[in-house]
């Protein structure tokens, strides 16, 4: 009769021999198991976008809507996560009621520093004559451009208002190096500037002879609402710029 020790010693034998040994398939899962339990990376910071010199282009009947972006940094200053706003520039509508020719001389003293123009976007701007000409300066002296519709944004005298159309699409750079403007369903030279581009600018498509190519086609626009307008201006007019090549 064999012994308990040899009972047991064959029981761990036993055991032993049937104990099922890890797989390859075991060893890859434990691994992903270690990989899991160990904290992520640190991700690299995004840089942080320049502050540009901005001109903004608007229609004065939309002043109230305007003023949630040209105050963007202060309305929440004491919110940590308030982005820094680009330097304003604006030149208010109702100064445009001056002499044309002296009018001219302002907006464009005005631009001078800039690198940037951003044109609000409220219901009728686009039809607007003063902001087509600080459109088309803006483009004629390299400025960066962008669209940022605001008509989401309160007005307390009206509330929201409806979208427009973007007026960067109703100017446009002509085969022939001549700043066009579309008016009564056309395209016909922009009188207020005559002069030829004297280079085709790198973020604008070129047309076909005979054609013109809108400014809208190279630039981006963008909703203050729906897009985050008050943490993003800054990167939206940072980003314009580089493309423009300032």
């Amino acid at each position: 009769m064999p012994s308990l020790n040899s009972l047991f010693g064959l029981a761990m034998a036993h055991d032993t021999h049937v104990r099922p040994q890890p797989t390859s398939l075991d060893r890859m899962f434990a691994d992903l198991q270690k990989l899991g339990s160990q904290p992520p990376a640190p991700r690299p910071l995004a840089p942080t976008p320049a502050v540009r010199r901005v001109f903004y282009s608007f229609h004065y009947d939309d002043v109230f809507r305007v003023n949630h972006v040209r105050n963007a940094g202060k309305i929440r200053a004491v919110d940590r996560g308030r982005q820094l706003t680009p330097q304003d520039r604006s030149l208010w509508e109702r100064v445009k009621r001056t002499n044309p020719a002296n009018l001219r001389r302002v907006i464009d003293a005005r631009l001078q520093g800039t690198s940037v123009t951003c044109v609000l976007v409220g219901s009728e701007t686009w039809e607007r004559e003063w902001v087509r000409y600080e459109i088309a300066r803006s483009f004629f002296r390299g400025n960066g451009l962008l669209a940022v519709h605001i008509d989401k944004c309160p007005c307390p005298r009206n509330g929201i208002s409806r979208q427009g159309a973007n007026p960067l699409a109703y100017l446009a750079l002509g085969w022939d190096m001549r700043i066009y403007e579309h008016v009564a369903g056309g395209w016909y030279h922009y009188s207020k500037i005559q002069q030829r581009m004297t280079s085709w600018p790198r973020w604008l498509p070129k047309p076909s002879h005979g054609r013109v190519m809108p400014l809208s086609e190279g630039t981006a626009s963008y909703d203050w609402k729906l897009h985050d307008g008050y943490r993003n201006l800054l990167r939206w007019t940072d980003a314009a710029a580089k493309i423009a090549g300032r």
